[in-house]
């Protein structure tokens, strides 16, 4: 008997043992995950437009339209220029049907050069606007720098048509062309000479001479200038496969025709007042 008074003592204890080590436990906290930042995806560069930016609708200024004007048909042919600068004297008598109308027919002075020379649809397209115009085509207003040389003319444009883009033209005597971005920089493009040119004749500067002293081939085709440029604000028109522009000192439209090669012809024009 006094032996199980002794086992229920110790089991007494042994419970009583247990039941304090089961409270001192202090249960852990859970552990919360780290929350980690996602990472915004970079956006993807846009290429660069190589198309000249288009200008502004509020500081697009369309031309006045020139006077209806007189073509010289004596001269109207000139589509073969020779180094004499000479004209054709091939009279072009107007055989345009109703088919070979443009929607919109070119305006002014371009209209009678359109008249006259029936092939030049064909070459050079009909007139267009800016791409995301819903308008009719019509003239623009351009500053132009024209210099002759001795084989030829190089022209300055301040834009062409709608696109805020400025060139340099160069005209050969054999009737091709070509066009370059103008790239002067006032601040930058300081030539000092090293060129020589004969009595008489002149070196290019500006935007017209740093295509000819970094373009070999421009400098050996034209040879020097023969003149001082003119600078005048004239107007221009925009067509398919090409452009037009009006040059007022000698009353003449030069038509450039985008090709291979890109070839221009110069019309003499008579205006009327």
């Amino acid at each position: 008997m006094k032996h199980i008074h002794w086992l229920a003592y110790l089991l007494v204890l042994f419970v009583t043992g247990c039941s304090a080590f089961v409270e001192t436990i202090t249960p852990q906290p859970s552990t919360t995950p780290f929350q980690f930042t996602t990472t915004t995806p970079r956006p993807t560069p846009s290429p660069i437009s190589l198309i000249p930016t288009l200008r502004p609708e509020s500081t697009t200024r369309p031309a006045t339209l020139i006077p209806s004007a007189t073509i010289d048909t004596t001269a109207i042919a000139a589509i073969t220029r020779t180094p004499a600068r000479l004209r054709s004297t091939e009279t072009v008598t107007p055989t345009r049907s109703p088919q070979d109308a443009c929607p919109s027919p070119p305006q002014g002075v371009f209209a009678e050069i359109f008249a006259a020379d029936v092939g030049l649809k064909f070459a050079i397209g009909c007139p267009t606007s800016p791409p995301d115009s819903q308008g009719q085509p019509h003239l623009w207003l351009v500053t132009m720098q024209h210099q002759t040389f001795d084989h030829g003319t190089m022209i300055w444009l301040s834009n062409v048509g709608w696109y805020d883009a400025r060139v340099v033209y160069v005209l050969l005597d054999d009737t091709t062309y070509e066009r370059y971005d103008d790239t002067y920089d006032s601040g930058l493009d300081t030539h000092t000479g090293g060129d020589d040119p004969p009595e008489g004749m002149f070196v290019p500067g500006d935007a017209l001479g740093k295509v000819w002293r970094e373009q070999p081939e421009v400098q050996d085709t034209l040879g020097f200038a023969t003149a001082l440029p003119i600078e005048i604000e004239t107007q221009m028109l925009m067509l398919e496969r090409g452009e037009m522009i009006y040059f007022p000192p000698s009353a003449s439209v030069i038509a450039f025709k985008r090709g291979t090669p890109s070839t221009w012809s110069s019309y003499n024009v008579v205006v009327q007042p």
